[in-house]
């Protein structure tokens, strides 16, 4: 999936445009790559975190969430 460029009226900061244009290229070059592993992470993560999780047949995007109730890592299935 590529995001694609965007226009923004008058009325848009600056500072934002170049923000989203910097997330825009992140995604899209492939800068960021998140990390692959074959165990669940039992550490504890950075807020906003994530980390691939090669369970065999199945994936799953696990993200490290803190916050006052309920820090950990919460996952959601890929494939």
């Amino acid at each position: 999936m590529r995001l694609p460029s965007y226009e923004f009226g008058k009325d848009v900061a600056v500072e934002l445009q170049e923000a989203i244009e910097d997330v825009r290229m992140l995604l899209n070059n492939g800068k960021y790559t998140p990390s692959n592993t074959k165990t669940l992470p039992s550490y504890v993560g950075v807020d906003g975190e994530f980390v691939i999780y090669d369970a065999g047949a199945t994936k799953w995007a696990m993200f490290y969430i803190e916050s006052d109730t309920d820090p950990g890592w919460y996952s959601v299935q890929l494939f």
